[in-house]
């Protein structure tokens, strides 16, 4: 049989790991646990199979390069630079503490000074995989305090950096007959060289070289490509420079990253970085010896104190005293309260040059496993460790009083700012100014919207201040934070943050400060709806919801789809996503939902086609059913815009009447949401054994997802093209005979002060006229004009049978016109008031489900209000049968026969 040590040790070892990190990951703890245990496990120390250490610890050392070269792949200055106010300080202070309290509590425990402070500077350094994983997993990883925490640690990267290149030349300087500092300055020249070399001629190279690579579309060799490049850097590093393999990998990093190709190689060298990362960790397993925690307990101990007190509590008092709030002081302690794989790569290059004996090594494994098993129950804690020391104001003062006085001292200027309410102002509090919150913030400004921004990042509440806006530093959980920000006073609260940690508590305290706020919220997950919906928020806008809805639509498009069919195809896609998140909707049932009928309005098949439209233009609904006044049965319902497109009088309206389908008061809401999705119905009878019980609809069943979505929104007096016509006037038979003429009769028509005298309605609507026809080929041009002063919509609607003659007299004036024929002409004396922020547009609601994410809590609404584009536009009687361009507006009418 063949002697196959270095497969043997491969199998076993990934077996091992895989098991026993599927456990850890089980009991919630970090893997790396679960693949230290493994090597532990498979070492010579215990018991059953031993693995080849040496092989192990080569596989190990590929292992180091290929998590040195991700280090170095995604360094990003910028991040540290957001943060270096606290950041730099910060971790510089704590590796200081931590390696002084090392050096002195391991030297009266017998340990040699140089190894006292390797074991301090290597426990000063926290573990990359488990701190981001604790964030994660709290939902703050992209939270103020995430951001700390991890410039924190690529401060402490930078530090493992600086000691790869200091520990070399200790050990080398310790060997008899060489001088230290000549040893360090040759280390220095070897060094110097080895930067220049890499940063000058590598920069140059290897992006040259990855991307002709890449060009040749083979995946395989694109891959070899960042291996010769990440391992053959190192390698040379070691052997020719004498620098350390795992800086020739970090240097590596940082010059393929400079390569337009640098996140497909980040992408393909990932796998094979976990792969030998597991390696890593087992082969430290291997290292370790369990008997060591008996024969030497005092160390480990002493260990764990200087990682769970001395480090957490020093980084709490420094960030604390840099003016930070005591939430993202607790956050940078608890996170960092525990070592890992740099701090292993630091001992086994100590170990190398003779600065830490196997005793210190294993007694830092040792302390590793212990500390990555309690980290994230630590951190857990955060909320219990911060009522705690609430309950503690002295010492809460201690720490968070730095903090609050400057967000006091910033925050007096932005609140007297808000002074005294003005008449018809409105407020809305923006929390968080990330690009998310700036987008917001910068959309309501837009509205004439008074905002304020809540943010943690000092600098950015500062530049608005100076900037002329309002912003407010501190914690938007906290009830005086928000009263300072003016929410007593407050129509909309927009809480930005992508985490959802402080979420509950932050919509809580609005509720308490201002329970007539409408608190509009952004979440990731659709799962949330049910908490937010019960912490009081009026809308959510869920991330997973809208990336999926819009890339359906992107595709749809891209693919050729027909507009009409791919909103229908995004409306179920929305319709599913809600319904696979939703629990309430399987478990209610039809009766629970439907409008009864006593309170459905309806139309009598006998009514006049005058009566039926003096009934839909006062009530505003879309669909009316249909009722047989001798028999009490209901025939069908009739969709509004069918009867009002229709122009004839003496036309029979009841044949516009459509059949209304029926569904049974015990089927459950998620089953005829179904159903009415398969039958194309927005609308359906409930009936019992032939009894009418009541109406169902769509959005009745979607306000059992939303709820009060759509009602929190704030709604402006409603305009119906109706009322707008009424506002303006009619002219049945126009006397022009050219367009001049005809627009200044209509203009004329308008009653007397409906517009200002100065407004020059038809002069406007004329020149807009010359610069773009109106004319929609159907029979109908559309002038129109805006007016200053003006509230509300005015329409004046005309009629000219010689619209051929005159319209032909147009086109040979050089304009587009009306086809030969009777023509309509309806022009809009005032379309919005000028300089106004927004315009409603008047659209009737059709057949078909509303509009993606449009919901309406008491059944469908009539011309519902919409934000305009740059003019406003009153649309939704007639489409236009050729493309008009963005910025004309345009009012759709039928020809009248």
């Amino acid at each position: 049989m063949h002697d196959t040590p270095l497969i043997s040790t491969i199998a076993v070892a990934f077996t091992a790991a895989w098991i026993l990190g599927l456990l850890a990951q089980r009991v919630r703890l970090s893997p790396i646990v679960g693949y230290l245990l493994a090597g532990v496990l498979i070492g010579p120390f215990t018991p059953g199979f031993a693995g080849d250490l040496q092989i192990a610890q080569q596989l190990a050392e590929v292992g180091v390069i290929l998590l040195m070269f991700g280090v170095g792949l995604h360094f990003q200055i910028k991040d540290l630079i957001a943060v270096k106010g606290v950041a730099i300080p910060g971790a510089v202070g704590q590796s200081l503490v931590a390696t002084l309290a090392a050096v002195a509590v391991f030297s009266l425990l017998g340990l040699p000074l140089k190894t006292g402070v390797v074991i301090g500077m290597a426990m000063s350094v926290a573990s990359t995989v488990v701190l981001m994983r604790v964030l994660m997993d709290a939902d703050v990883m992209s939270s103020p305090q995430g951001h700390a925490a991890v410039g924190w640690l690529i401060v402490e990267d930078i530090f493992t950096i600086v000691l790869l290149v200091v520990l070399p030349m200790l050990g080398e300087g310790g060997t008899p007959g060489t001088s230290l500092w000549a040893a360090l300055g040759v280390a220095l020249l070897k060094l110097t060289a080895l930067v220049a070399l890499v940063l000058l001629v590598g920069a140059r190279a290897v992006p040259w070289v990855l991307t002709r690579v890449a060009r040749l579309r083979s995946r395989e060799l694109f891959t070899l490509t960042v291996l010769v490049f990440s391992i053959a850097i190192a390698a040379g590093a070691y052997h020719f420079f004498g620098a350390s393999m795992a800086l020739g990998a970090f240097l590596a990093g940082t010059v393929v990253a400079q390569s337009p190709v640098s996140h497909q190689a980040a992408a393909d060298a990932l796998p094979m970085r976990d792969a030998f990362a597991v390696l890593f960790f087992v082969s430290v397993g291997m290292l370790f010896d369990p008997a060591f925690i008996f024969r030497a307990p005092l160390l480990v101990v002493a260990a764990l104190g200087i990682i769970l007190v001395v480090k957490p509590l020093t980084a709490l008092l420094i960030v604390a005293l840099l003016g930070h709030s005591a939430r993202t002081a607790l956050t940078v302690a608890l996170g960092l309260s525990q070592i890992g794989e740099f701090s292993f790569i630091l001992s086994d290059v100590a170990r190398r040059h003779g600065l830490m004996s196997d005793a210190g090594h294993t007694m830092l494994v040792a302390s590793a496993i212990v500390s990555i098993a309690v980290n994230p129950l630590i951190f857990r804690s955060l909320p219990r460790i911060e009522a705690w020391l609430r309950a503690r104001p002295r010492l809460w003062t201690l720490l968070n009083g730095r903090a609050e006085r400057k967000a006091r001292k910033t925050n007096l200027a932005a609140a007297a700012a808000l002074g005294a309410p003005t008449a018809g102002e409105r407020i809305a509090v923006v929390v968080g100014f990330g690009p998310v919150g700036r987008s917001v913030h910068s959309l309501l400004r837009d509205a004439g919207m008074t905002t304020v921004v809540i943010d943690l990042n000092l600098d950015v509440v500062s530049g608005l201040n100076e900037s002329g806006q309002r912003a407010i530093y501190g914690d938007a959980s906290h009830e005086g934070i928000l009263e300072q920000a003016g929410v007593r006073r407050a129509s909309h609260v927009v809480l930005t943050l992508p985490h959802a940690a402080d979420r509950a508590t932050i919509v809580a305290s609005v509720r308490a400060l201002n329970p007539n706020a409408r608190m509009l919220v952004r979440a990731r997950y659709l799962s949330e709806r049910e908490d937010l919906e019960r912490a009081g928020v009026a809308a959510a806008v869920f991330e997973e919801a809208e990336a999926a809805v819009g890339l359906a639509r992107l595709v749809l498009a891209d693919t050729g789809v027909r507009h009409e069919a791919a909103e229908r195809k995004v409306r179920d896609l929305r319709l599913q996503l809600i319904r696979e998140n939703m629990a309430n909707i399987r478990t209610q049932r039809v009766r629970s939902v439907m409008v009864p009928w006593n309170r459905v309005w309806h139309l009598s098949a006998k009514a006049s086609r005058d009566e039926v439209l003096r009934q839909i233009s006062q009530k505003r609904f879309s669909r009316w059913p249909v009722v047989d006044p001798e028999t009490g049965a209901v025939q069908g319902y009739l969709l509004a815009r069918d009867l009002i497109a229709v122009a004839a009088a003496d036309e029979d309206w009841t044949r516009f009447v459509r059949p209304l389908r029926a569904v049974r008061p015990d089927d459950d809401v998620e089953s005829t949401l179904l159903w009415m999705q398969g039958e194309g119905a927005t609308v359906c009878s409930v009936e019992h054994e032939g009894s009418l019980l009541g109406l169902i609809t769509l959005e009745d069943i979607l306000e059992q997802v939303v709820g009060r979505i759509e009602d929190e929104y704030p709604h402006e007096a409603e305009t119906s093209l109706l009322d707008a016509l009424k506002a303006g006037g009619l002219v049945l038979a126009l006397r022009g005979s050219t367009r001049e003429a005809v627009v200044r009769e209509m203009a004329s028509a308008l009653p007397p002060g409906a517009v200002s005298r100065d407004a020059a309605i038809a002069d406007r609507a004329l020149a807009r006229e010359a610069e773009l026809s109106t004319d929609l080929g159907v029979g109908v041009a559309l002038p129109h004009a805006r007016a200053p002063g003006l509230t509300t919509p005015r329409v004046v609607f005309g009629r000219s049978s010689e619209g051929g003659r005159l319209l032909a007299a147009a086109r040979r004036a050089g304009a587009a016109g009306v086809p030969a024929g009777d023509a309509d002409r309806a022009a809009r004396g005032a379309d919005r008031p000028a300089g106004a922020d927004r315009q409603r547009d008047q659209r009737g609601v059709g057949e078909g489900a509303p509009a993606p994410g449009v919901v309406r809590r008491r059944g469908p609404r009539d011309h519902r209000a919409a934000a305009g584009d740059e003019e406003g536009r009153l649309t939704g009687v007639a489409r236009p049968r050729r493309p008009v361009a963005p910025s004309v507006n345009v009012v759709g009418a039928r020809r009248v026969r």
